[in-house]
């Protein structure tokens, strides 16, 4: 709903809401309606128009008990005020109710975008670092050419080794296990007689 039509029917219904007023007996107190602007201003979610629809909701309420009292002579014209206190006592309270509401709602609504904000940077943060793995992983790829020995190369190298550098070289080349794994062997674990380890 678009803020100046809810401006004017909060004006109109406060109005008419204080025409109504005037014209009932001061014991009535037909300014109870008043809590329906009050209501309305939940729609917009403003405090200022929530404190001025309330402030102006207690002046005409005020203002027709006074015009009531002159107007018509009361057999107790002291539980016409005490209802009017109440009544003006009943909207400031509704008031600050909703007040208090629109403050959380307002605070929530922070929050969740604060979260959806940080939320938003941390997915665009994991995919930049996505895209930088991807590059390193390019990056590796491409350099890593696999080294290949003719035989020639091959003696040549391990000709150049002592032997016990010569003989865990000549292990990794014809058995295919990892630097770790030959470290890690044992003469026991050797089976000459069957050529298995």
């Amino acid at each position: 709903m678009n803020r100046t039509h809810l401006l004017a029917i909060i004006a109109g219904i406060s109005i008419l809401i204080g025409l109504l007023d005037f014209w009932t007996s001061a014991e009535l107190a037909g300014s109870v309606l008043f809590t329906f602007p009050l209501v309305l201003c939940v729609v917009q979610r403003s405090k200022w128009l929530l404190w001025g629809t309330a402030a102006l909701a207690s002046l005409l309420s005020v203002v027709a008990g006074i015009w009531s009292f002159n107007r018509i002579e009361l057999l107790n014209p002291w539980v016409a005020s005490v209802n009017r206190g109440l009544l003006i006592a009943s909207l400031l309270t509704l008031t600050t109710l909703i007040h208090l509401w629109i403050n959380k709602s307002h605070k929530a609504m922070l929050e969740t975008a604060k979260m959806e904000r940080h939320s938003n940077s941390l997915t665009t943060r994991n995919e930049q670092l996505e895209n930088e793995l991807m590059k390193i992983k390019a990056l590796t790829r491409g350099k890593r050419k696999p080294l290949v020995l003719t035989i020639k190369q091959y003696q040549a190298f391990a000709g150049q080794l002592s032997d016990l550098h010569r003989t865990m070289v000549v292990t990794a080349m014809c058995t295919g296990l990892r630097v770790s794994e030959v470290l890690a062997l044992r003469w026991d674990q050797l089976d000459f007689a069957t050529g298995r380890i």
